[in-house]
């Protein structure tokens, strides 16, 4: 790893490093799977602008350090959202309760965050950087470790888990698969917040034999099928999409 070409740019190295490693070592998964990473500068103007709504809309004086803000990143990455909105979080308790109370808020912070990631490179750093931010700030791990699963974030939460009779060595895979549809079925989500890989499909007007690609196609047809909504993608975004009802 040259370490030099990847701190010359000024910002956290982890930033960058799967980005890289992809663009050299597999392009073709990079591109596949939107492997692109957000600028920091864009990434912090989300985090602040949501801590600013947090505090201000819904009461969070800590926004997201206050004990029942839970933050969810569908598409973790390396871990970039919910370092900042740590960092974030952390400012404010620093600022209003000094920093004795970091360390106990840290803890909290790790507890209600949550991350879905598919690549399993990915999935790895964001482990390594999110546990060392955690323990460097003298914060605890969750009891039953980070809240980051390897998981496909559109798969179902009914969805049935690898059987019992995998191989030993699939058993941990098996159990963060269950903990990752738990999360999906049950944990009450304040702030979804992140940058899902974009891949914006193109076919012709009236190509009906063209299936749209991903979950959000499954989820249109499925829409569709059923004659009772109607997704639609803004123009120009690749993470901002709703499903509605159709009118009547």
């Amino acid at each position: 790893m040259d370490l030099e070409r990847l701190t010359e740019r000024q910002a956290d190295p982890w930033l960058y490093f799967y980005e890289d490693f992809l663009a050299a070592y597999d392009p073709k998964l990079r591109k596949d799977r939107g492997v692109y990473y957000t600028p920091v500068e864009v990434v912090k103007a989300q985090v602040t602008l949501v801590s600013e709504l947090l505090r201000d809309s819904f009461g969070k004086s800590l926004s997201y350090a206050d004990e029942d803000v839970v933050l969810l990143d569908p598409a973790v990455g390396t871990g970039t959202y919910p370092l900042a909105a740590m960092a974030e979080g952390l400012a404010r308790v620093r600022d209003r309760f000094g920093k004795g109370d970091v360390a106990g808020r840290a803890t909290t912070l790790a507890r209600n965050t949550h991350g879905f990631e598919l690549l399993i490179g990915a999935y790895a750093v964001a482990h390594l950087r999110l546990g060392q931010e955690l323990l460097s700030l003298g914060g605890q791990l969750p009891a039953d470790g980070l809240h980051v699963y390897l998981t496909d974030t559109l798969e179902s939460p009914r969805a049935e888990a690898p059987g019992t009779t995998a191989p030993l060595f699939y058993r941990p895979l098996s159990e963060e698969h269950r903990r990752a549809r738990q999360v999906k079925a049950e944990t009450r989500v304040l702030v979804c917040m992140g940058n899902p890989p974009y891949d914006r499909q193109q076919r012709e007007a009236g190509d009906m034999a063209t299936l749209r690609k991903g979950g959000l196609g499954a989820i249109r047809r499925s829409c569709e099928a059923r004659g009772s909504a109607d997704l639609r993608g803004l123009p120009g975004t690749g993470s901002r999409r709703w499903c509605r009802r159709s009118p009547q």
